[in-house]
């Protein structure tokens, strides 16, 4: 499963990418951003297209709380040994996809 070789298997660049990014001169930290922000980008379009009724907003904080999920979790040690950690982290995300946020209106 790509989710298992990208993340589990190298969370160590994954820590890395997270932490270390603030620290890579302007250009290289751009070049990053941009990569993340259209990788997260093309997964709200995903979810606003299958979720008709999402906002982009609403999809971006569900998108980032799914990745924010999936990189912290596999950067734990005894948790990236998990068996089924790759179905694991599936159930959570999509719970988590499955989500609708409050709405602001009364």
């Amino acid at each position: 499963m790509v989710l298992h070789d990208l993340t589990v298997t190298s969370s160590h660049l994954t820590g890395a990418l997270i932490i270390k990014v603030v620290h890579l001169p302007g250009e290289q930290r751009y070049g990053i951003r941009r990569l993340q922000h259209d990788y997260v980008g093309e997964w709200v379009l995903l979810l606003t297209g299958r979720e008709p009724g999402l906002t982009e907003p609403e999809a971006r904080v569900i998108t980032q709380a799914v990745l924010a999920i999936v990189n912290d979790l596999t950067r734990i040690g005894h948790l990236r040994r998990r068996p089924n950690l790759d179905d694991d982290l599936a159930t959570l995300g999509q719970a988590v996809l499955a989500t609708r946020l409050p709405s602001d209106a009364p």
